[in-house]
């Protein structure tokens, strides 16, 4: 089977137990790891964990309007910045399971595909 994870949260936590288990009992696994403490604009990397295909995605956000404007438009660019991150990176047609470790804002852009 061919799962899809998205997560704001990967390495070292429970997404990456379940993920590395599936993937040793056959499955392939692809992440897409919007990750949130990551310096905003950082170049998205991606790799292989454990047979695990992990592509990591920066938030985007401006500072011109101050902390709010900072906190919202955060949330609004870094889910558009990882459905574009996606679809360049991972063939979204080919999975047949997605599994969510995300807050419902961050999930915006690339669960409409």
């Amino acid at each position: 089977m061919n799962i899809l994870f998205l997560t704001t949260k990967y390495h070292n936590w429970m997404a990456s137990d379940l993920a590395e288990a599936l993937q040793k009992r056959g499955h392939s696994v692809h992440v897409l790891l919007l990750d949130w403490d990551a310096k905003p604009g950082n170049p998205t990397r991606v790799s292989t964990v454990d047979g695990v295909k992990v592509v990591e995605v920066a938030p985007r956000a401006t500072r011109r309007f101050g902390l709010l404007g900072y906190r919202i438009s955060k949330v609004l660019l870094s889910a558009r910045h990882a459905d574009r991150e996606m679809a360049r990176t991972i063939d979204v047609t080919r999975f047949h399971a997605l599994v969510a470790f995300t807050p419902a804002s961050a999930l915006a852009g690339p669960l409409r595909r």
